[in-house]
């Protein structure tokens, strides 16, 4: 099984409290080593540092959810 962290709402924690969630995903649930996981990203809180949180929690694929057209 993977894991899809969906919706763009997890981006608007801090990267260390994204570190925090995906560690305690992985803590609580066994993956398989070819499993995908995935992340949805809001491109108005996307930053570097998040990236690197999600990275480092395992995560290879990032998808950016446009919730809207607006500035």
């Amino acid at each position: 099984a993977g894991m899809d962290v969906g919706g763009g709402t997890p981006t608007v924690l801090e990267a260390g409290q994204i570190a925090r969630l995906l560690s305690a995903v992985r803590s609580a649930f066994e993956f398989e080593v070819d499993s995908q996981q995935t992340f949805e990203m809001s491109p108005r809180s996307f930053s570097r540092d998040k990236v690197r949180a999600i990275v480092a929690g395992g995560v290879r694929r990032v998808r950016f959810g446009l919730q809207s057209f607006d500035p």
